[in-house]
């Protein structure tokens, strides 16, 4: 038996190549004591293992990927 795995997309690729700056901004700039209301998002903590801190990241790398995506169609 044989297991198909599917073909990555252009979209895909775009999404993989958006993830770390997603990671940094959930993981980093988004607690960082200057951003409003940080410090009740501190006194919260948090984890790089958070489920929906990992959909958030992934939600924004899609988002990104479509972005650029549509750039793309329009040059």
């Amino acid at each position: 038996m044989t297991n198909k795995i599917p073909s990555m997309t252009l979209r895909d690729y775009f999404a993989a190549k958006s993830m770390p700056i997603c990671y940094q901004y959930w993981m980093n700039d988004f607690y960082h004591p200057d951003y409003p209301d940080a410090e009740d998002r501190n006194s919260e903590g948090r984890s790089c293992f958070d489920r929906h801190i990992k959909e958030l990241i992934a939600e924004d790398a899609y988002s990104l990927a479509d972005a650029m995506m549509k750039a793309r169609e329009q040059a």
